[in-house]
């Protein structure tokens, strides 16, 4: 029993009566040399990160997201994280909010940059703005990495108020004001009733 041998070279199979492999187009070369081009900024940009080049990481990582949808949610990531590393919070949240209404933003990738975006502003202290975006990936899905745990670590809901607007409003629990009332930094009113 013979197997037939592919040859890659498509004339000499001709003439010796061998089966010729297929070619790949054109299209499919090229889109495979951007591939591999832009993996090539996702790796230079987590070296640079690794070593503390920020900037330089940043730059790479603009250029790999600058292609086409390969690694999408990573490098976005990475390059929030780079803004955060270096303080510039605000340039990490506008990367975020950007990729949220990117076209290639699925609806997977969205759920983890929303959860990113909500964890950023966590970070920074704006609870108001991160409680909405976890408690929208939690309504997605619950199990989604500890957004749970960070839903109930927020103290802030939104009660609706009169005039059909939300206002944040601080809950505090039960358990923070015992910790209050043992630290002694809760003050009791005292009650005074007036019969007059």
């Amino acid at each position: 029993r013979r197997v037939a041998a592919v040859s890659p070279f498509p004339l000499a199979a001709e003439r010796r009566g061998m089966p010729v492999s297929t070619v790949p187009s054109s299209d499919v070369v090229e889109k495979t040399k951007q591939e591999q081009y832009l993996e090539t900024f996702y790796h230079l940009g987590i070296a640079q990160k690794e070593m503390g080049n920020f900037k330089k990481a940043i730059r790479e990582f603009e250029q790999a997201l600058s292609g086409g949808s390969h690694r999408f949610q990573e490098v976005l990531s990475l390059l929030a994280s780079c803004h955060a590393e270096q303080g510039d919070f605000h340039q990490a949240v506008a990367v975020l909010k950007n990729g949220l209404n990117d076209s290639r933003c699925s609806d997977s990738v969205r759920l983890a940059v929303s959860y990113e975006l909500g964890s950023l502003y966590d970070q920074m202290g704006e609870k108001e703005n991160a409680y909405p975006l976890y408690k929208e990936v939690y309504r997605i899905n619950p199990n989604f990495r500890d957004v749970s745990g960070k839903i109930k670590e927020i103290p802030y809901r939104k009660p609706a108020t009169d005039d059909g607007y939300t206002k944040e409003v601080p809950v505090v629990s039960i358990d923070t004001a015992r910790q209050k009332e043992k630290q002694g930094t809760v003050t009791k009113e005292k009650r005074r009733i007036s019969y007059v």
